[in-house]
């Protein structure tokens, strides 16, 4: 994908994703990708699942924390 590509991106992150199943920085990639397209239920999923995945990571805190954000405007 190019920059600033975000549904390449995405793509991109499926096909690593169909390779390398489970793959949290993958999955925390994809849930950030889709939430600046604004496909915030699929992105909450996804930042779940790479939490579920991965909860002591450096990045797991700004994880919890956009989950937070999107749970609230999912409401």
């Amino acid at each position: 994908a190019n920059l600033g590509d975000l549904a390449g991106a995405i793509d991109d992150l499926d096909r690593a994703l169909e390779l390398a199943p489970a793959t949290p920085t993958y999955v925390l990639n994809r849930g950030l990708a889709r939430a600046q397209l604004g496909d915030l239920a699929r992105a909450a999923a996804d930042l779940e699942e790479a939490l579920r995945l991965a909860p002591d990571e450096t990045w797991s805190a700004g994880a919890r924390q956009r989950l937070a954000e999107l749970r609230l405007r999912l409401e």
